[in-house]
């Protein structure tokens, strides 16, 4: 265990400076404050392409889903949730650093909103994406979910309106594979009767930003045909010009970003 607890500690050692709000970096890139290059979308189109027309078909342009998310009921609510940072330190800046955390908490509430869940599970949504990844060592271990589960209870900042032990079951649950096992999961630990729809949400959100992946190979990890709601699968350009960005804009907007 002290082996794991210092693993983590030298992980986080590359936590970037806390002044930096990268969620609201994300909401410029999808709302126009940054312009988006035609080779940029180009780039993320052919991306798209290879997982086949009918996805490509699907796909909605970053500024069409900031329109469908600041038109919700909800919009001004989760800008009060998701531009809080207080959560940064449990983080560094690897692939699965801020850039993906803040990606995959905005995926889950575009996705939430569309299926139509109410703020209270929205809310549970974005806890559970939000610590996610608090489970892991570095970049590449797997499994981590129970990990997370555990630290998220012991040593994360709660927020007061969610249901902490629904949240930390949402983090156990979202590196199980199949969707049969998700639902013995939740049926094992008495979990709510919707864990299933929250789950599968958490879980497409977080396979969406698999682009930050591909950014860096030639390899396409995220495998569409596996996403469970129709609306995760509207994101997938979304995430590649996010990626794009962010991976182009790294280091520079880490020490200058406005």
């Amino acid at each position: 265990m002290l082996r794991v607890k210092q693993t983590i500690k030298n992980y986080r050692s590359t936590n970037p400076d806390l002044s930096i709000n990268f969620m609201d970096y994300a909401i410029k890139v999808l709302k126009g404050g940054y312009e988006i290059s035609a080779d940029t979308i180009s780039s993320a189109k052919r991306k798209v392409a290879l997982h086949g027309d009918d996805i490509a078909k699907q796909q909605k342009l970053p500024n069409e889903i900031y329109e469908d998310i600041s038109g919700t009921k909800n919009f001004d609510n989760f800008l009060d949730y998701a531009m809080q940072t207080g959560h940064y330190k449990y983080y560094g800046t690897g692939l699965h650093g801020l850039n993906h955390i803040e990606n995959v908490t905005l995926f889950s509430y575009y996705i939430a909103s569309r299926e139509g869940l109410s703020w209270k599970d929205t809310l549970t949504v974005l806890e559970a994406s939000r610590f996610h990844d608090v489970g892991r060592e570095n970049d590449y271990v797997m499994p981590h979910g129970k990990d997370g589960a555990d630290r998220y209870l012991r040593q994360c900042s709660h927020n007061p309106d969610v249901d902490i032990q629904t949240v930390a079951l949402l983090i156990e649950a979202h590196d199980i594979g199949d969707p049969k096992k998700v639902a013995k999961f939740g049926r094992q630990n008495n979990a709510p009767a919707n864990f299933e729809r929250l789950a599968h949400i958490v879980r497409d959100a977080d396979a969406i930003d698999r682009a930050r992946i591909t950014v860096r190979s030639a390899d396409n990890n995220l495998n569409a045909t596996y996403l469970v709601n129709h609306s995760a699968k509207e994101l997938i350009l979304t995430s590649e010009v996010l990626n794009i960005l962010q991976d182009s804009r790294k280091n520079s907007f880490l020490t200058s970003f406005k």
